[in-house]
């Protein structure tokens, strides 16, 4: 619920997409792995919400390699 929180949802939206991942037994390092049919599949019909959970991602993990740039 924190990252699809973090990605601009409404609290209310945003749990419902984390119970149908969680459901479907989608964690988190799963969802860069979906494909379009996959995200329709789990209920993310919109596609501006699903570039809102891919864009997520990808700031997440640019935040995880600053993270880690900066440690080492």
């Amino acid at each position: 619920v924190i990252f699809l929180l973090s990605c601009g949802f409404s609290g209310h939206l945003a749990r419902t997409y984390a119970k149908s991942f969680a459901a479907s037994e989608i964690e988190f390092d799963m969802v860069a792995q979906l494909s379009e049919t996959d995200f329709e599949n789990l209920g993310v019909l919109s596609v501006g919400h699903r570039l809102r959970i891919r864009k997520g991602i990808a700031a997440a993990i640019c935040k995880i390699i600053f993270i880690y740039l900066n440690i080492y």
